[in-house]
């Protein structure tokens, strides 16, 4: 049988369900001699659906859907990201060029008023349009093309936005990181697309570098930068062919009970400057997305805080500030490390977090002996004169 009917068989559906919440190396091991159960295609249904529920949970409530290998589904966006990404098509004709999985198109098309889903791997190509169809998403156009094949489409002009999420790998498998060497080919789609001036959004990894990336894209209008639960998933570029004007930095957390954001221009943190000083009552820990993307001067100056040291990106006022783009611990004490004895701390408790420390956290454990506790934060940083201190805090948001 093949999968598109493994998965309307009653009884395979209901192995699935039984054991959904079970080990899946365990059920390898129980399952290995049975020659009728078709292993390989419920152990990765089972193996789908746990990874689904952590990272699309949505889905997760539909049994019909097809969950290709683990890699892919570990790779894939997540839903708090693609339904973020969603937002920005609302209203649109909108063109997945690198379709994969259907993540970020399936959310997409949820909002926008009609998708057209692009991807040139067979194999994803009819999982994507099984899955659609199993989620009620009726507002598709699939195609079984590259993104390049796609361009002799007659009905491009009338595109409002074109998505696409290349590949960092080239043809050896290798991780590139020049937009030339991605693929598909960004210079040919961007320049088959300024023509018709439909906007497009580029999503790449986290670790490029944002302004050798500006470097290479032309009519930047904005730049987010995306992390969830204070982790960096990925950097979105915003072209729109119509725009003359310097990008805007949307620097963005996303957690299950709500996003936040900040925003500041290039030119903006390039001008600021701010006050350095020691450590006063409150201490201000950025989010990852921030601190990718750079806007140290524009975040202490939009906020009002000073800064420990130009090289530590940890921030301080004696007043709380109630609505910082990030976390906020308040100071117990501050001591020189060399010295630092943590007295009075029972249990030498804590989370340790490093900015700017010439130890490892592997390394202050064993100097301090401290283990981790959930009520006492220690910041490790060295201040404006490049002296190692210590912070011991209870963290207020």
């Amino acid at each position: 049988m093949n999968w598109q009917e493994l998965i309307k068989n009653p009884d395979i559906l209901r192995i699935i369900e039984e054991n959904k919440e079970q080990n899946v190396a365990s059920l390898a091991l129980k399952w290995a001699n049975k020659k009728d159960l078709f292993t390989p295609f419920v152990l990765n249904q089972i193996q789908g659906l746990q990874i689904a529920k952590r990272k699309i949970p949505s889905w997760s409530n539909y049994n019909e859907l097809i969950y290709p290998d683990k890699t892919a589904m570990e790779q894939c966006s997540s839903e708090l990201t693609a339904v973020f990404k969603s937002q920005l098509f609302k209203g649109k004709h909108v063109a997945d060029l690198t379709g994969g999985l259907g993540i970020d198109s399936y959310f997409i098309s949820r909002e926008a008023d009609r998708l057209f889903y692009v991807e040139p791997d067979t194999y994803r190509y009819e999982i994507a349009q099984h899955n659609f169809n199993a989620l009620g998403a009726n507002n598709v156009s699939f195609f079984n093309a590259t993104a390049e094949k796609f361009l002799e489409y007659q009905g491009l002009a009338a595109l409002d936005y074109v998505y696409i999420d290349p590949s960092r790998r080239n043809e050896n498998k290798n991780r590139v990181f020049l937009l030339k060497d991605m693929q598909p080919d960004l210079s040919i789609i961007i320049d088959y697309f300024k023509q018709f001036k439909v906007r497009m959004l580029i999503k790449l990894a986290p670790m490029l570098d944002i302004k050798a990336a500006l470097k290479e894209l032309i009519d930047v209008k904005r730049v987010y930068v995306v992390s969830v639960e204070d982790e960096c998933k990925e950097l979105l570029f915003d072209i729109d062919f119509r725009f003359d004007g310097a990008p805007t930095i949307n620097c963005v957390n996303l957690t299950n009970e709500k996003t936040q954001s900040f925003e500041y221009l290039i030119e903006e943190e390039e001008e600021n400057s701010v006050v350095v000083t020691d450590a006063l009552n409150y201490i201000y820990d950025p989010f990852s997305s921030l601190n990718k993307a750079g806007g140290f001067k524009s975040v202490a100056n939009r906020f009002n805080l000073n800064k420990i040291s130009n090289n530590t990106h940890l921030y301080t006022s004696n007043d709380l500030i109630s609505d910082f783009f990030g976390n906020c611990f308040e100071v117990i004490r501050v001591d020189d490390f060399s010295s630092r004895e943590f007295t009075g701390i029972e249990n030498k408790k804590g989370v340790i977090k490093i900015r700017n420390f010439r130890m490892t956290q592997s390394e202050i454990e064993k100097k301090t002996k401290i283990t981790y506790g959930p009520d006492c934060f220690y910041f490790f940083f060295a201040d404006a004169d490049n002296k190692m201190k210590v912070a011991t805090t209870k963290k207020v948001y």
